[in-house]
């Protein structure tokens, strides 16, 4: 009893005169936090960080309302350099700031037992391993004094589950390539983008001014930037290469462009990055991304029978390129040009199976691997169709702005190497873009210079399928206009044509679109019945059963239950559709807009699988929306009171 007396009465001494708030909510008193000691883990601050301003502004105002951020971007844009400079500039906010190396994963259990030494939990000596993360997340989420943690490079959410305090005064912010990894993880993200072409010369000007260095002018600034695509990594490992060499700015730049990957891949003396094993230069780090694609080369030795059903073309040649880079050690930037055209035909794959994630990341693969040959090696037929492949994917997530630039870029090409069909397909996918921006005349302009092209080869299954291809769009463009409709004769034709070809994928797209004027018609029940036709079609066994455009012609099924009045009905359909949507965030408004639908039948009196569902389905239409005009780099307050609110943030295909 006296035992227990004089623990109880040390226990209240301390609480009274060290800590304040209630028993569950207990704070240091801020005239002791002064006597509790700074735990600082941080790498050497970086000596050549320059601008970033916005970013780092976009970090604090993001962690002043949220509990943690992700930093993502491409390899080399700066994310690393980013966070460190921000944690740098915290260090009067924060009483601890770790920086916690998430590559290789053997890192993170090191960076855990150096923390938990210098919070005095373990005894100095303690071999790193999984035993010791509990002991991290219990010390951080029962700590009272402010905390900043770093995860820097992450590959996989789950390395970071064991090591996430559940509570805690601290913030977290994560830096890596895959917006998907934080998608799951932290409740904000800050996109990290290539400097601008005027960011770029400002940068290349400030580091060159160096005494000693050979001072650069504000035109070859601009286009060694322009060169180097407003690489941070790269602007820095070329500055620094100028210098050690002392080579005149004008020169460098013309060596420069001699034999650029012999540039890409110099170590340098001197210059040193935030990991000592890891060298600074753009080499290496692209290299890194590159590593990811042998899982590529597998699946599309697999899928070789796949591409060619889905194909208008055969594509003899994909197994020979599939083998010859497969046997190039490494995988790296020094593979042959073969490389390129091999990411030109995974970027076609991902995009048939909607991953869109990696898709982005093929095809900046390939588009660097084109960038890394010789001006006369440069392979304009592959770099035109890796722009052709990203357009598509673009307009297909409703980012039009990057497609448009991305088909542009193609279509130039392309005019100037002559060749009418491939011509014509990128005419018929801006035709697609602007059909889905609404504007209809400038999308006809498209579809009918394509269809004249078109008329104008030697008949064969090829150019019909491409003709009626084209057709088939224009039909679609003039349903959504809603003038010049055309005939319901025209469109059975359609489905019929394209019922005599192995494509099904087209047959069931033409059924989609035959059942879309059957709507506009207000004939729901003959619409809903060519619906599902075109549903059975892409869900047979081994083909589209969980692909986007799936998701959208059940949905189209739940509107035409919505025009009968049947919406139960109506509401089972929209679940199915969100249960295929959902697995690709990077359509967000195509899901928004089917929530919104579930909602609408739900108010109606649709039967509720919950208490909140209704609600909890109009919450998801402004989370997603959000997320939309977020990767669009833009933000919007907008309530959307309709389904065709909806239309200017979703490609034509999905309207």
């Amino acid at each position: 009893m006296y035992l227990q007396e004089s623990e109880a009465f040390l226990f209240n001494t301390l609480k009274n005169q060290c800590f304040q708030g209630s028993d569950t909510t207990l704070t240091p008193k801020p005239e002791l936090l002064s006597t509790i000691p700074y735990v600082y883990l941080l790498p050497k601050r970086p000596a050549r960080f320059y601008g970033r301003a916005d970013d780092l502004a976009k970090i604090r105002q993001k962690l002043s309302v949220l509990k943690s951020v992700t930093v993502s971007g491409k390899a080399g844009v700066g994310k690393t350099s980013i966070a460190l400079q921000y944690a740098y500039q915290s260090l009067s906010e924060y009483k601890i700031i770790l920086w916690m190396r998430s590559a290789p994963t053997t890192a993170l259990d090191q960076g855990c037992v150096d923390a938990l030494i210098r919070f005095g939990v373990v005894k100095d000596g303690t071999k790193p391993g999984v035993d010791n993360r509990q002991k991290w997340t219990d010390y951080l989420s029962q700590a009272a004094v402010p905390w900043l943690i770093i995860f820097d490079n992450v590959d996989q959410a789950d390395d970071l589950h064991q090591l996430w305090p559940m509570d805690g005064n601290g913030k977290i912010i994560i830096t890596t390539r895959s917006p998907m990894v934080g998608y799951g993880l932290t409740e904000g993200e800050i996109p990290i983008c290539t400097f601008t072409e005027e960011e770029g010369q400002q940068c290349i000007i400030h580091l060159t001014s160096w005494p000693g260095g050979a001072p650069a002018d504000p035109d070859s600034a601009r286009e060694l930037n322009n060169e180097l695509g407003g690489l941070p990594i790269g602007i820095v490992q070329m500055a620094a290469l100028m210098r050690f060499q002392r080579t005149p700015f004008k020169k460098f730049l013309c060596r420069y462009k001699e034999d650029r990957l012999k540039f890409h891949s110099k170590d340098i003396t001197g210059i040193t990055g935030i990991y000592p094993d890891i060298k600074p230069k753009i080499a290496t780090n692209w290299n890194l991304s590159f590593n990811a694609f042998e899982y590529f080369l597998d699946v599309l030795l697999d899928s070789a029978p796949l591409i060619r059903q889905l194909s208008f073309s055969a594509m003899p040649s994909l197994e020979n390129i599939l083998a010859n880079v497969s046997l190039d050690a490494g995988l790296t930037v020094q593979s042959p040009p073969e490389f390129a055209k091999l990411m030109a035909w995974c970027s076609w794959y991902l995009f048939e199976v909607a991953d869109y994630t990696n898709f982005r990341t093929v095809v900046e693969g390939g588009i660097k691997a084109c960038n890394e040959v010789p001006k006369d090696r440069f392979d304009e037929v592959t770099w035109s169709m890796l722009n052709y492949n990203a357009g598509t994917v673009e307009t297909s997530v409703g980012r039009f702005d990057e497609a448009k630039l991305y088909l542009d870029r193609a279509l130039e090409v392309r005019r100037r190497l002559g060749n009418s069909d491939d011509i014509a397909a990128v005419l018929n996918n801006l035709g697609l873009l602007h059909n889905s921006t609404h504007d209809y005349e400038v999308a006809k302009r498209y579809y009918s210079e394509a269809l004249e092209i078109h008329l104008g080869r030697p008949d064969s299954q090829d150019r019909n399928l491409s003709l009626n291809m084209v057709k088939h769009n224009m039909q679609r463009n003039a349903i959504q206009e809603g003038r010049s409709l055309p005939s319901i004769e025209d469109l059975q034709g359609t489905v019929t044509f394209f019922k005599s070809t192995p494509s099904w994928w087209m047959t069931g797209h033409a059924c989609l679109v035959l059942g879309n004027l059957l709507y506009k018609r207000e004939e729901y029940k003959a619409a809903e019945k060519t619906f599902v036709e075109a549903r059975d079609i892409l869900t047979a066994p081994g083909r589209a059963g969980k692909q986007p455009a799936v998701a959208m012609v059940i949905y189209k099924l739940g509107c035409a239950a919505f025009r009968q009045g049947d919406y139960n009905k109506a509401a089972q359909h929209f679940r199915q559709s969100l249960a295929i949507s959902a697995i690709y965030p990077d359509i967000p408004a195509e899901q928004a807009r089917t929530q919104f639908m579930l909602a609408k039948v739900l108010r109606l009196g649709a039967q509720s699988l919950g208490l909140n569902e209704e609600a909890q389905a109009l919450n998801k239409v402004d989370s997603l929306m959000v997320l939309y005009h977020k990767s669009n780099g833009r933000s919007s307050s907008k309530k959307y009171l309709t389904d065709t609110d909806f239309h200017t943030f979703i490609t034509a295909k999905y309207q």
